[in-house]
Parts: structure tokens; C-alpha cells; sequence
């Protein structure tokens, strides 16, 4: 803050007046005293001169105070401008860093471009000689097309020639009795067996109506159990009803026959081909899943029925099977033969 200017003025001006009064009082016996209005107009002069310092004084202390709050108040702007001016440089560098990883990244991404075009020049090439193995490709299909219809052809001649072998060799075993579970011995009598069955079932079975009788091997050599005897009779009339007697004469066994040992049950049945045998076998076991309670063969023929009062159907291939199916009746659990 500046100072007021001292009053040298009014001191002089006090100096000029004592000097002079002294003067005019030296020289007051010389002279005579100065006119009253000069006087006064000199002390207005001082007064006004005064005013005026007071008022240049004034002016200039404001005039300093409104200096100090500007520069305060640029004080003040300067710090915000500094501080963004800081964030702004910490912008910059991360724009600048940004800038660095994105010029790595286009560097990047160009090598992969220059890569990616080159595979695709060489996919190019890859695909002409696609396109020409193609052709050659769809002239084999072609010509397999038509072998293939010659060959589903054939297959299905050699499936019905298939069928119609089976079907002669199920036929060719029209008269045969296969009898599971039988006990094997030494040096058997298997004629005197059969004939003992057939009194066991109240049937009068002569050896004349037997033209053979033997036992077969198992299809697994694994199958610990008795092989099974077959029995070849005169007509297929003859052996419906032998098993016609057997199923009303329920629980034939060993123990009936005098045989030996513990007392096994024996079952007696249409003797059927391997193939048939094994599609029994897979309608035994849906029929026990679907508590079916009836599956039998007649001529050679898989039946089966969920229970009584219900319509029999024929299972003549494994996709007959899903036939095999809960109803929604309630089923009685077991399986009758």
C-alpha cells in the first residue's frame, strides 16, 4: 500500500508565513500590514489544495485495493488455471500412451491383415482345386448313385431271399420239440425219456411216431447248463398236440421222470432258428419291462398279449418289438408261456 505524500507544501507554506510575518514585523515599522483578502485567499488556496491530496490520496488507496483484489482474484484463477493446465498435461500423456498401444495395435492388425490375405490367396487356390476335385467328385457320386441303386436293390433281394431261407428253415422244423433242462447222463436212453414225458403229460407218445432224437450243443460254448434235446416227430399235428399236453399238464420236472437229483423243472417248446431264438429272448425281456403277462410261439410264430381279455399280436422282426408297450390298464406282473 502507498503512503500519503507528507505535507512539504503546508510546512513551506507555514516556513514562507512565520519568515513573512517576521518580515512584515521587521518591516512593520517600514511598511504597513498585507490586506486582509489576500490572506484569506491564500488559506482557501491551502484548504483547497489539501482537499484535493485527500482526494488524490483516496483515489489512489481504492485504486490499490481494487489492484490487491484483482490480484488476488488472478491468484486464484492462476491456481485453477495451473491445475487444469495439470490435468489437461496428464490427459495428454495418456492420450499420448493410448496413442502408443493403439499404433501397436494397428501394427498388429496389419501384420494379421497381410497374413489374413495371404491365407486367403492360398484358400483361393485351395478352392479351384476343390472345385475341380468337386466336379470329379459329383461325377463319381453319380455313377455311385447308380451302383447304389443297383446294390439297394440286391440288398433288398438278398434281405427277402433272407427271410424267405429262414422262413424255410423255421418250416423245415415244423415237426420238432425242443426240451430245455434235462439233466445230461452217461450212455442216456433219450427215446425211453420222451416216451416217459409223454406218459408224465397223459399222452400216449409211440416210438414209431419218433424219427429222431438227439441233443444240441448251446450257441455259446460259455452255457454251463444241460443241452437241449430235439425232437423230430412224424407231423407237426403230433407235436402241437404233445405241447398242447404239456401246457395243460403244468409242472412237469425231473422228479416226475424218476430221474436222479434234485428236481428241475423242464420246458418244452416249438424248436426254433437261431435268429427266432434270439428275437424270443428280446420279447421276453420288454414283455417283463411292460409286465406283459402272456408270450408264446405257435408255428413259429413270437405272440404276445398284456393279459387276459386283450388282443394277441405277432413280433416277427426286433422292430416289432416297440409294440411291446404299457397300456392303461393296470397289468399283472409275470409272464405266462
Amino acid at each position: 500500500m502507498l503512503h500519503s505524500p507528507t505535507n512539504k507544501s503546508d510546512t513551506e507554506l507555514h516556513k514562507h508565513r512565520a519568515s513573512r510575518t517576521n518580515d512584515d514585523s521587521v518591516s512593520g515599522r517600514k511598511r504597513k500590514q498585507p490586506e486582509p483578502e489576500w490572506s484569506n485567499a491564500i488559506q482557501a488556496l491551502s484548504a483547497e489544495f489539501k482537499n484535493t491530496l485527500n482526494e488524490w490520496r483516496s483515489d489512489l488507496e481504492s485504486s490499490i485495493n481494487k489492484i490487491n483484489d484483482s490480484v488476488t482474484s488472478i491468484k486464484v484463477e492462476m491456481t485453477t488455471i495451473t491445475k487444469v493446465t495439470t490435468e489437461i498435461k496428464n490427459d495428454i500423456q495418456s492420450l499420448r500412451s493410448e496413442q502408443n498401444v493403439l499404433r501397436q495395435t494397428v501394427s498388429e492388425l496389419e501384420t494379421k491383415y497381410n497374413d489374413a490375405m495371404q491365407e486367403i490367396d492360398r484358400l483361393k487356390d485351395s478352392f479351384r482345386f476343390v472345385g475341380d476335385e468337386q466336379s470329379d467328385i459329383l461325377r463319381k457320386v453319380s455313377e455311385f448313385s447308380k451302383q447304389n441303386q443297383d446294390y439297394t436293390e440286391s440288398k433288398q433281394t438278398i434281405s427277402e431271399l433272407i427271410a424267405k431261407i429262414d422262413s424255410l428253415e423255421q418250416s423245415a422244423r415244423s415237426c420238432n420239440i425242443e426240451i430245455c433242462n434235462i439233466p445230461e447222463r452217461r450212455n442216456e436212453d433219450l427215446i425211453a425219456l420222451i416216451t416217459s414225458i409223454g406218459s408224465s403229460i397223459n399222452y400216449n407218445l409211440k416210438q414209431s411216431d419218433i424219427i429222431s432224437i438227439h441233443r444240441v450243443p448251446h450257441a455259446h460254448r460259455d452255457n454251463d447248463r444241460p443241452k437241449n434235446i430235439i425232437v423230430k416227430l412224424n407231423s407237426r399235428i403230433l407235436r402241437d398236440n404233445i405241447l398242447s399236453a404239456y401246457r395243460i399238464n403244468k409242472g412237469l420236472n425231473t422228479g416226475k421222470l424218476g430221474l436222479s437229483g434234485k428236481s428241475l423243472p423242464i420246458y418244452m417248446h416249438e424248436h426254433l432258428t437261431l435268429k427266432n431264438k434270439i428275437l424270443f429272448r428280446q420279447c421276453r425281456d420288454a414283455a417283463k419291462a411292460n409286465n406283459y403277462r402272456f408270450l408264446w410261439v405257435k408255428h413259429g410264430t413270437i405272440l404276445v398279449r398284456e393279459r387276459e381279455g386283450t388282443k394277441s399280436f405277432a413280433i416277427r422282426s426286433p422292430e416289432d418289438i416297440a409294440k411291446i408297450k404299457p397300456s392303461q390298464s393296470v397289468s399283472v406282473p409275470g409272464i405266462a408261456k
